[in-house]
């Protein structure tokens, strides 16, 4: 069974090499940029929809990112998740409270 998580975690973290790592999180910071652009030139749907987009690429980098740590590849997917969902619901908030929405 252990040898089964361990291929499982190896190719979880294999997803993405140093390089490709590091462009998805320039893309992550691109999608929320252009996301509150929008908010700003008063176009919240479209806003709003790219900042959720941006939830699924910040749980992705870190579920990578944890498996890259050779955590166990299902604990990776859940604290990934999780935290990308308590950073994304705490900025949702925050920028709802920003542009009035």
């Amino acid at each position: 069974m252990k040898q089964w998580g361990n291929k499982y975690t190896t190719e979880l973290g294999a997803q993405a090499t140093g390089k490709m790592h590091q462009h998805m999180l320039w893309l992550m910071l691109g999608v929320l940029a252009v996301s509150i652009i929008l908010m700003a030139i008063k176009q919240p749907g479209l806003g709003f929809s790219l900042y959720g987009l941006d939830f699924f690429f910040l749980a992705d980098y870190w579920t990578v990112s944890l498996a890259h740590r050779n955590l166990f590849f299902i604990w990776s997917i859940l604290l990934g998740t999780l935290a990308a969902a308590v950073v994304s619901a705490i900025g949702l908030f925050i920028l709802s409270i920003i542009f009035r929405q």
